[in-house]
Parts: structure tokens; C-alpha cells; sequence
């Protein structure tokens, strides 16, 4: 087994199946590339706080950062005010300066997320 810092993994070849022989194969272990994702999303209608879990734990920096997040609703943009990441990393709380509603007519509401990390990096 060696760690190959160029590509930030580490490579392991070979290993045995107790006493019945070896393996010749090549294992490769490195950090997880995949993107973070949105497991769901949660919010009370007229309520003023938006609820996001991840499914893996997120970097505090980026995802309390307010200017990553725009939130609109029936098309008006309702500007979120603070984002607070809970224990774990998980589970994101976001606040708006307005009530969460699709409008006097209905509608939904968008929510764009940009730049942020998972815990990760």
C-alpha cells in the first residue's frame, strides 16, 4: 500500500484470502468527489425559516455563507438573512426577511443554492 500525493489516493495492491492465495488486483482509495446533494427541503407556508438536509456533512464556511442561497416565490425574491448550519453539519437553517408563500395566486417557490462544500472540502 502507498499513498500517491500527486493525485491526493492512496493505491493498494494485492492481498490474500486467508491461506488459500493472493489477489493481484488494484484497489484505489481516495476522498469522495461527489458533489454534495440536497436530500430535502422543508417549510411551513407563511413561516419565515427553510429547512435543507444534505446527505453528507457540509463545510460551515460556505454553507453559512447568505450569498450562496437566492429563494423566490411566485417570482418574488424573498432574500434569505441568515443560514445556520446545526450539529452534525447536516441540516441547514436558512431565515428569510419574509413570509414563505407561492403568492395570492399560487405559484411555487425556487431556491438556488451556488458554492458551497461539503465538510470535506
Amino acid at each position: 500500500m502507498a499513498h500517491d500525493s500527486g493525485h491526493n489516493q492512496t493505491v493498494l495492491y494485492g492481498g490474500t484470502i486467508g491461506t488459500q492465495g493472493f489477489f493481484s488486483d488494484t484497489r484505489v482509495y481516495g476522498p469522495d468527489s461527489s458533489p454534495p446533494q440536497v436530500v430535502s427541503t422543508y417549510a411551513t407556508c407563511g413561516g419565515r425559516r427553510l429547512v435543507i438536509a444534505f446527505n453528507k456533512a457540509m463545510d460551515p464556511a460556505t454553507t453559512q455563507d447568505i450569498s450562496n442561497y437566492s429563494l423566490s416565490c411566485a417570482g418574488v425574491l424573498n432574500p434569505i438573512v441568515q443560514a445556520t448550519l446545526a450539529e452534525g453539519g447536516r441540516i441547514l437553517y436558512l431565515t428569510t426577511t419574509q413570509s414563505i408563500t407561492g403568492g395570492a395566486t399560487g405559484g411555487c417557490c425556487t431556491l438556488i443554492i451556488n458554492l458551497i462544500r461539503d465538510a470535506c472540502g
